[in-house]
């Protein structure tokens, strides 16, 4: 009976329990526990968030369409002289410090740069000076005698004195001449590059003595393809660097030259055409970015040293054309096509770009509409069509002074990536 009574007990306590768990859910649920629906789920908004970009704004100007390459520098001008007479070399042209001119020293146009042993050829020459001195008398005093009245000599006695004094003026010209050939004169001013003898050595007629290189004109010969011989011109404006940098690691002072010829036919080994570009000593003082630094205003042409050999990389100015310079990766790929994002009302919008011209870490457009002159140039990347963004940075875009070029063709196809491998092998 006990155990009956317990557990009524328990089931009734249970009931209890249950009948009050459920007036709580019932009175807490409210009107909508009354009606027995769930209550409405009211939506809410995310704010849209702004995406952080920097803002170009597109200035058309005119630019320079360039065709990057490399090359090596030459002489202008290389002189191998000679003795047009064969002798002993008795000394180079002595310098300040009577010591004898010697590779690596510069000479003069005109000056002495060996001499022979003239010893005989200077008496020769005095022979002949003494002969015309005796020729001349005699002629003088036969054409006083002929002139007179009477003819005191004969038209043969006349005849020979004059021949005399012609023959007399010829010896003297070639002994004058002979000793002149004696002496071994630098043509240009430049350095002597090479030695080949020491004083003391006999040589023979037309023997290389010394050689002389023209080094305050240099010329740079490079290779192009085909593809671009078309558009170079002589006088086209190139800018130019030399390989290496300063004891400072830093680049060495750009150069400004033209192209001073273009070669008619293709080299059969490379099959490129050979240009040559003139550079002058001055231009390490006149281009444009050195002479805006005063650390270069005080240098002379020779503290920065052109010497053949020396590598330049150089960008042959093509053409001039109006158009627009951004960064080249402002470019990205929407919409399975190629162009930009500009930006409208606090909205990114993408415009396609039909044709572009790449230069190096830039890239031109030949047009761009009026609407689409607000250029994104940083986040782009993360935009799509009608991005919310906000322009944290404006952007100027850098002015480039271009020279003075010749009438160029405007329609000159970019570079496809293998010409421009091609051209710079």
């Amino acid at each position: 009976m006990s155990i009956q009574k317990t557990l009524s007990n328990l089931v009734l306590w249970g009931l209890i329990l249950g009948g009050g768990i459920g007036l709580l859910l019932f009175f807490a649920g409210g009107q909508w526990g009354l009606l027995g629906a769930s209550p409405p789920v009211v939506p809410v908004e995310k704010p849209e968030l702004e995406i952080p970009v920097s803002v170009m704004a597109a200035k058309e100007e005119l630019l320079e369409i360039t065709y990057p390459c490399a090359g090596m520098l030459k002489p202008f001008e290389q002189h191998r002289l000679g003795f047009e007479m064969g002798g002993r070399i008795v000394g180079f042209n002595a310098k300040d410090d009577d010591s004898h001119l010697d590779e690596g020293d510069r000479v003069k146009a005109g000056q002495i740069v060996a001499r022979l042993d003239n010893a005989l050829l200077v008496a020769l020459r005095d022979e002949a000076a003494a002969k015309l001195e005796l020729a001349q008398s005699n002629h003088r005093r036969a054409e006083e005698m002929y002139r007179k009245q009477s003819k005191i000599i004969s038209d043969r006695d006349y005849e020979d004195a004059v021949h005399a004094l012609k023959i007399a003026k010829v010896q003297l010209d070639q002994a004058e001449t002979n000793l002149d050939h004696s002496f071994l004169r630098a043509p240009v001013d430049g350095i002597i590059s090479k030695r080949y003898h020491n004083p003391g050595t006999t040589v023979a007629a037309f023997a290389p003595v010394v050689e002389v290189l023209e080094l305050d004109r240099m010329l740079l010969k490079i290779g192009v393809p085909e593809s671009r011989y078309q558009a170079i011109r002589v006088d086209q404006p190139v800018h130019l660097r030399l390989v290496g940098t300063d004891l400072f690691g830093q680049p060495l002072p750009s150069l400004d030259g033209k192209v001073y010829r273009v070669g008619e036919t293709a080299e059969e080994m490379t099959g490129l055409f050979e240009i040559e570009v003139l550079l002058k000593a001055q231009d390490l003082l006149t281009s444009s970015e050195n002479s805006n630094n005063p650390e270069w205003e005080m240098l002379t042409p020779t503290t920065i040293k052109l010497r053949p050999g020396l590598i330049a990389r150089a960008e042959i100015v093509l053409e001039q054309r109006q158009g627009f310079r951004f960064p080249a990766d402002i470019i990205v790929h929407r919409q399975n096509q190629d162009g930009i994002f500009y930006l409208e009302d606090s909205r990114a919008k993408f415009y396609p770009i039909p044709k572009k011209i790449e230069q190096k870490t830039d890239v031109i457009l030949p047009s761009l509409p009026s609407h689409a002159r607000k250029v994104i140039v940083g986040g782009q990347h993360r935009l799509i069509e009608d991005s919310l963004v906000q322009v944290i940075e404006t952007i100027e875009p850098a002015k480039v002074p271009l020279p003075t070029l010749p009438d160029v063709p405007q329609d000159t196809p970019t570079l496809t990536q293998d010409e421009k491998s091609e051209a710079t092998r």
